[in-house]
């Protein structure tokens, strides 16, 4: 596995996509999860960016079937960017053991 070294800032700040024309990092993902989404409290009303990712297909990625189809694909990124996220903190854990 390739590793690569940065500091926490670039880490943390560095840019994960393009959405919108807006550059969304990993900050992005764990902070609108913790504020608005369930990791500290639900807020009735999402910021409109957020929704959209997480509630409206805002990312619109394109899937491959089986048959070598595409067909669009709503889900919402953020559970796997989060898991992305963890896993490259406990690697870089481990790896500084």
């Amino acid at each position: 596995m390739p590793q690569f070294e940065c500091t926490f800032s670039q880490w943390w700040r560095g840019r994960m996509l393009e959405f919108n024309r807006a550059s969304i990092d990993r900050s992005w993902f764990v902070l609108r999860t913790a504020n608005f989404d369930g990791g500290a409290h639900v807020d009735p009303v999402l910021p409109a960016d957020y929704e959209s990712i997480t509630r409206k297909g805002g990312l619109r990625p394109l899937r491959i079937n089986s048959a070598g189809n595409p067909y669009p694909d709503s889900t919402d990124p953020v559970p796997s960017a989060l898991r992305t996220i963890c896993t490259e903190v406990v690697m870089s854990i481990e790896q500084s053991w």
